[in-house]
């Protein structure tokens, strides 16, 4: 038997929900070009249709930003990579 592929929502996740609340008077609004968290569950990193390096150290500096831990990397189109 062949391994089953999962279904991924990452199409709807890149074309919506693109602003990322810090509180309730500071937020980003990400582009498309962007690397991106999902505001939702604050724990998935959400690449672009190109090219992505994922590199959670990056949202480290962060951390008073993006206080949850970054479990999902969801990755596009295009040659990803994670570091």
């Amino acid at each position: 038997m062949a391994a089953g592929v999962f279904c991924s929502n990452y199409r709807a996740l890149r074309d919506t929900d693109n602003r990322y609340w810090i509180n309730g008077y500071q937020w980003i609004d990400w582009a498309p070009n962007q690397i991106k968290i999902n505001n939702g569950t604050r724990n998935t990193l959400i690449g672009t249709d190109g090219n992505d390096v994922f590199d959670a150290s990056y949202y480290r500096n962060y951390s008073a930003w993006f206080p949850t831990v970054l479990t999902n990397f969801m990755a596009g189109g295009g040659d990803d990579m994670v570091v």
